[in-house]
C-alpha cells in the first residue's frame, strides 16, 4: 500500500508540469519526482551528464542528498493503516512473521519504482539508489508493521510497560513538536513568500517535517547554517539565529520564544500522559533528545557537483553545499528546554484535571467521589513556576550559546572592540557588499578645527580618479591602479596600505547581511577583532559599515580595515574599503578613507 501511495503522490506532483521540467513529458516528470520522493525511504539522487549539458561545456555529476520526511511519514502511516486493517480481518499471523512478509513485499515494490525512476532529460541521466531503497524500505516497513501489531504490555510486566510508555512519549513528543513547528514555518513562508505559488507550496509540504525540525531547533536557540564552496571561490557561510531573525523582523524573537514554549509543553504533556513515574519521564526526555538530534541531522540537505572532462572550466574540482541546524547547540538547547517541560507538565496536567467541574449537591458537598473543587492557587502557582522555568531555560540557552554565536550589532547600535571571527581577505566581493560611504552616520570625524573636504576641495597630494568602472573617487597621487574581477585596488608602490573598490551588479543581500556572512567566514584569521559593524545610510541609500583589525599571516603585521558598503538606486552594490597599518590608524587623522568617502560619486547610479 505504501509504494502505491508514493507513486500516486509522485503522479500528483508531476501533474503541475511547471518549473524547470515544464517542457518535459509527464512520464519523464513522474520518473524524476519518483526519484526525489524515494529519498524519503533511503534513496539518493544523482545526475550524470557528458561533456556538455544544456549547451554548457561542463561534464561531471551532481548529487543531492536530502530526505523529504513527509514521504517517510506517509509511508509509515499507510503501512500502519494497512497492518491494522489486516489485523482486524484476522488476515495476519504473528507480528514478527507479518513484519517480515509485508516488509519484503514493500521493499521489492519500492526497488522496482527506483529502477523505473531513472529518466534521461536533455542528455542528463538521473540515477537513484535502488539497492539502498530496497534495504531501507524493508527496514522501515517491517519496523512500522511490528510496532502497529504490538500489544500493550500487561500490568504484571512493569519493565515492558515502562519501555512502552517511554518510547511512546518520546515518539509522540517528537511528532507533535515538529508538526507544530512545521505548520508554523509553513504558514509563515506562504504568507511572506507570495511568489511561491501552488508548486512551491507542494514542494514545501513534501519537506514539512524538515521545516518543523529546523524551526524547532531555531526556536530553542540553535542556529541554522548554510555553506557553499564553488571552484575558484572561498567558502561562503551564512547562519540564522535569534539575532538575525530580530534584524529581519522585530517581532521574530518573541514569536520564536512562544513557539519554543508551546513545543516544549507538547513534549512534556506527551510524557505526563504516558509515563507514571518521574524516572520514566526523565528517561523519556533523554530518549526524546536523542531522537530529536537524529531526526534533525536527517532533516538537513547536502549537494555536491563534480566537474570533469577537459572542456570543464574547473576540471576535477568539486562544488558542494550544505544546510542544517548546529547539532552541538541543539543538544544543549534541547536539554535546557526538555527538562523543565518534563518536570512541570505533570503538575499542569493534574491542576487542569482538578479544575474540571464536579457535580455537587445543594449544600456544596460532592455527589461523586473526589475532593471538592480546588481554589485557583495551585494552578496559579504551577503556572508561575512553569513560566519561571522556561524563562530560565531560555535565558540560560541564550547565555551559553552567545559565546559560540556572533552577537551581531543591531542597526544604529555601534559596538567597540568586540573580538569576533576572522574575516578573510575578500578575493571576490559578494552580492550586497558593494559599498559606498555613509554620508552622515558612517563617516569618521574630521580633524579638529578643519572642515570635511568636499569633492572640489581635495587635500594636498590627492587627485580625482574617474574610473572605467563608472565611479569617481579621490586617491593619493602616485598610488597605482590594479583590477581583478569586480575589484579595483589603489595602492602605493610599497607598504600594506590599499584602497579597494568593489562593484557588484544586481546586489541581492543587504550590505549588513553580507558583512555578517563575511565575518562568519573569518573565524580562522589570527587576531581578528571587530571594532564596529552596523547599518548606516549613505546618500539616502541603505548601507553598512564594518571596521576590524587582524594579524597578517605572511608578514605578521597588525592591519586595520574599515569598509563602507551601500546599494545604489539602480541596484548596484558598491564597497569602499581601506586597509593599512593598525598602529598608524587614527580616525581623527585619517585622510585616505575620509577623502574617498567624501569624493565618492557614481553618475547615474545614485539617482
Amino acid at each position: 500500500m505504501a509504494p502505491v501511495g508514493v507513486l500516486v503522490l509522485a503522479g500528483g506532483v508531476s501533474a503541475f508540469g511547471g518549473g524547470e521540467l515544464g517542457e518535459v513529458g509527464w512520464v519523464a516528470r513522474l520518473r524524476v519526482w519518483l526519484a526525489v520522493l524515494l529519498q524519503g525511504v533511503g534513496g539518493d539522487v544523482s545526475v550524470r551528464y557528458g561533456d556538455s549539458f544544456a549547451g554548457v561545456p561542463l561534464g561531471g555529476e551532481v548529487s543531492l542528498s536530502s530526505t523529504p520526511l513527509a514521504v517517510t511519514a506517509v509511508w509509515v502511516l499507510l503501512t500502519v493503516l494497512a497492518a491494522r486493517g489486516a489485523c482486524r480481518r484476522n488476515a495476519v499471523g504473528t507480528a514478527a512473521e507479518t513484519a517480515l512478509r509485508v516488509g519484503a513485499v514493500a521493499a521489492v515494490a519500492a526497488w522496482a519504482l527506483a529502477l523505473f525512476a531513472r529518466p534521461v532529460v536533455d542528455g542528463a541521466e538521473l540515477r537513484g539508489a535502488p539497492w539502498s531503497v530496497l534495504l531501507w524500505s524493508f527496514v522501515l516497513t517491517g519496523g512500522a508493521v511490528r510496532v502497529a501489531l504490538a500489544r500493550r504490555p500487561a500490568a504484571e510486566r512493569p519493565a515492558a510497560r515502562m519501555v512502552h510508555g517511554v518510547a511512546g512519549g518520546a515518539g509522540a513528543g517528537l511528532v507533535g513538536a515538529s508538526l507544530l513547528a512545521g505548520v508554523s514555518v509553513f504558514g509563515y513562508l506562504l504568507v511572506t513568500q507570495r511568489e511561491l505559488g501552488a508548486e512551491g507550496a507542494v514542494a514545501l509540504f513534501l519537506v514539512l517535517p524538515n521545516l518543523g525540525l529546523n524551526g524547532l531547533a531555531l526556536a530553542w536557540g540553535a542556529s541554522l547554517h548554510a555553506s557553499s564552496v564553488l571552484p575558484g571561490l572561498e567558502l561562503e557561510r551564512r547562519s540564522l539565529d535569534y539575532a538575525q531573525a530580530g534584524d529581519a523582523a522585530s517581532w521574530a524573537p518573541f514569536a520564536l520564544v512562544v513557539l519554543g514554549v508551546a513545543c516544549a509543553l507538547l513534549v512534556g504533556l506527551a510524557f505526563a500522559r504516558r509515563c507514571r513515574e518521574r524516572t520514566e519521564q526523565l528517561l523519556g526526555g533523554g530518549l526524546f533528545v536523542c531522537l530529536l538530534l537524529a531526526a534533525t541531522a536527517v532533516a538537513g540537505a547536502r549537494a555536491t557537483a563534480s566537474l570533469g572532462g577537459g572542456t570543464a572550466p574547473y576540471p576535477g574540482e568539486e562544488a558542494r553545499g550544505e544546510f542544517g541546524a548546529a547539532l552541538d547547540e541543539l543538544l544543549l538547547a534541547s536539554l535546557l528546554w526538555t527538562l523543565p517541560a518534563v518536570l512541570l507538565a505533570p503538575w499542569l496536567l493534574r491542576a487542569a484535571r482538578r479544575l474540571r467541574p464536579n457535580p455537587t449537591s445543594s449544600d456544596g458537598t460532592c455527589t461523586i467521589g473526589g475532593d471538592p473543587p480546588p481554589t485557583g492557587r495551585p494552578l496559579a502557582r504551577t503556572a508561575a513556576w512553569t513560566a519561571a522555568a522556561f524563562l530560565a531555560g531560555g535565558a540560560l540557552t541564550a547565555g551559553l550559546l552567545s559565546d559560540s554565536q556572533d552577537p551581531d550589532v543591531r542597526p544604529g547600535a555601534p559596538r567597540a572592540s568586540d573580538p569576533e571571527e576572522t574575516p578573510p581577505a575578500r578575493d571576490a566581493e559578494p552580492p550586497g557588499s558593494s559599498p559606498a560611504d555613509p554620508e552622515d552616520d558612517a563617516k569618521p570625524p574630521p580633524p579638529p578645527g578643519t572642515a570635511a573636504p568636499r569633492p572640489a576641495e581635495l587635500p594636498d597630494g590627492f587627485s580625482l580618479r574617474r574610473d572605467p568602472a563608472g565611479f569617481t573617487v579621490g586617491v593619493m597621487d602616485g598610488w597605482e591602479r590594479t583590477v581583478e574581477g569586480t575589484r579595483t585596488d589603489f595602492a602605493p608602490p610599497t607598504g600594506p596600505e590599499r584602497l579597494r573598490i568593489g562593484v557588484v551588479e544586481d546586489a541581492g543581500a543587504s550590505p549588513l547581511e553580507d558583512f555578517r556572512a563575511l565575518e562568519e567566514q573569518a573565524q580562522h584569521r589570527e587576531g581578528y577583532e571587530r571594532h564596529e559593524l552596523r547599518a548606516v545610510t549613505f546618500r539616502g541609500r541603505p548601507g553598512a559599515r564594518w571596521e576590524f583589525s587582524h594579524t597578517d599571516e605572511e608578514s605578521g603585521r597588525r592591519l586595520h580595515t574599515v569598509d563602507q558598503a551601500y546599494v545604489a538606486e539602480d541596484g548596484t552594490g558598491y564597497s569602499v574599503r581601506f586597509e593599512g597599518r593598525a598602529e598608524e590608524w587614527d580616525p581623527r587623522e585619517d585622510v585616505v578613507f575620509s577623502t574617498a568617502l567624501h569624493t565618492w560619486e557614481v553618475p547615474g547610479a545614485d539617482g
